[in-house]
This record gives structure tokens, C-alpha cells and sequence, in this order.
């Protein structure tokens, strides 16, 4: 019983930090996947919601009872459930928090204005640009041709560079052609330049 009980304290310790770095994988994009970084956040994410949880309970989520039986020891484990629902309602909440600060560059605009830095959360100009410019754009080929649409979905970087144009319309002389399609996948290699609109153009 020892060893079991051993073994489910492990297994609760890091089980809310393995939750939490799904969900946290599902909404950040970054550089650097090793499966050492993801166990270290793991380990992170699970030691920080203990911090938070002890301060709502300070009762173990798991105890080991002990009864003396004449020469027979009996074991017995008892969960508390409202520091397991405190511990797996912070498992998810706590990833999607800092999702949000950095998907919305919160904590890098509060370090920018105070001149602490002028780096920003995201892993690439091409998802900064993309992320904060929420416009119409015009894309430059290579060859000379030009499209007008929304971006409606974008690579991470671009040297992936794939953007998914939106009601794309292709523009030749001033004038806007309509594909009448739902949307265009545009490749990087065949961008020169792109140009974000302040509002839609009168077509």
C-alpha cells in the first residue's frame, strides 16, 4: 500500500501540470517543442497550481491512514474533493490565463511602456504583424500581380508562410475582380510584399 500511495502522490503532483500543458500547447505557438521543455513547464505549471490551491485549502489531496489491528497494520487512502476540484479547475484555468496574456501581448506592451524591453511574446514579426493588424490586405506576387482580401487564417512564421485569403479579388487596372470563391491559399515564394489596409477599399 506504501508503494501505491507513493505512487498516486507523483501521479497527482504532476497530472495538473501535464493538463495544463495540453491545453497551454493547444493555444500558444512557440519555437522550441523537446519533450524535456514540455516535462520542466509540466513540472512548473503542477508546483505553481499547488501554491495557488494551498491557498483556498491547505488539506492534502490525498492522505494515507494507518489503523493498528492487534499485529496487523490496515491502510486505507482518502481523497479531499475540494482540493482535487480547487487543483483541476486551476489546471485549466491557470494555462488559459497565461494564454491570453500572451496571445494578446499584455505582459510585453506593460514591459515595452516601462522600457524594460522591446521584445514581444509572440516567436515572429510575421505572427506580431498578422495578430495585432486585424486588416484587409494586398498581396504583391513576384510576378507583379496583385490580390486584395482578408486573411483569415496565417502561418507562425514565415518561413512556413502560408496565408489563407478570404473572398480573394485579383486587381488589375485600379479595378477589383471577384474570383467568387470562398478563399486562396498563398504561398511565401510567391510573395514580394504585403500591404496592410486602415479599411476595406471601395471596389
Amino acid at each position: 500500500m506504501q508503494i501505491n500511495f507513493e505512487f498516486l502522490n507523483v501521479l497527482i503532483f504532476l497530472f495538473p501540470g501535464l493538463i495544463s500543458m495540453i491545453i497551454y500547447n493547444s493555444i500558444i505557438t512557440y519555437k522550441d517543442r523537446k519533450i524535456l521543455k514540455f516535462i520542466l513547464y509540466a513540472f512548473i505549471f503542477s508546483f505553481t497550481i499547488y501554491i495557488i490551491a494551498y491557498l483556498f485549502s491547505s488539506a492534502s489531496p490525498i492522505s494515507l491512514h494507518v489503523v493498528n489491528n492487534g499485529d496487523e497494520k490496515i491502510s486505507s487512502i482518502s481523497f479531499h474533493k475540494t482540493s482535487l476540484f480547487i487543483i483541476l479547475a486551476l489546471s485549466v484555468i491557470l494555462p488559459l490565463l497565461l494564454g491570453f496574456i500572451i496571445n494578446n501581448n499584455l505582459l510585453s506592451k506593460l514591459l515595452n511602456a516601462l522600457n524594460v524591453t522591446t521584445k514581444t511574446s509572440k516567436i515572429s514579426t510575421w505572427l506580431d504583424v498578422f495578430g495585432e493588424r486585424r486588416t484587409y490586405v494586398i498581396i504583391n506576387f513576384k510576378d507583379g500581380r496583385q490580390l486584395y482580401g482578408w486573411p483569415m487564417y496565417y502561418s507562425s512564421t514565415y518561413l512556413k508562410g502560408q496565408l489563407y485569403i478570404h473572398n480573394p479579388k485579383w486587381i488589375e487596372n485600379n479595378k477589383y475582380i471577384d474570383l467568387d470563391i470562398h478563399g486562396m491559399l498563398v504561398l511565401n515564394e510567391d510573395i514580394e510584399s504585403i500591404y496592410f489596409l486602415d479599411k476595406p477599399k471601395n471596389k
